[in-house]
């Protein structure tokens, strides 16, 4: 039985009465992907953002240069104080060379004739003679 009525009934249409159905959350989605944010920057922002940067850059290079001179003068303080090591090293085996060739009795055979030392003679010498209870009364009295 069929029955003839002049209401238009939309299946597909959904009342908005607050009722959350499958229709609405479909429009929903769909305002969601249609939906497109713009957003826009002054000039003035834009040219704040870019000097910001520009000082960024500048600051950091700075940074970077003043730690590179603060590593190449304590690179030239280490190689100044090296060599400073190396020449008193040099003067240290010079001297070290000079004990050992004073110790030689002929090079101070040498050098006393060269400073007119000769050997003392008989009237030159002086003999002290300590005897035992002299030694005694010296050991008591330290």
């Amino acid at each position: 039985m069929i029955i003839a009525t002049n209401n238009n009934i939309n299946y597909n249409k959904t009342v908005s009465r607050g009722i959350y159905t499958r229709d609405r959350q479909i429009q929903y989605k769909r305002n969601l992907k249609t939906e497109t944010k713009s957003h826009t920057i002054t000039q003035g922002a834009l040219l704040a953002i870019i000097v910001f940067i520009v000082f960024m850059i500048f600051c950091s290079c700075a940074g970077m240069l003043y730690f590179k001179s603060v590593i190449a003068n304590v690179q030239m303080d280490i190689n100044e104080m090296n060599s400073q090591i190396r020449q008193i090293e040099q003067e240290n085996s010079i001297l070290k060379a000079e004990k050992i060739s004073a110790v030689d009795i002929e090079s101070i055979k040498i050098s006393a004739e060269r400073m007119g030392m000769s050997l003392p003679k008989t009237n030159q010498v002086e003999y002290v003679i300590h005897t035992d209870q002299e030694k005694n009364t010296s050991l008591k009295s330290n």
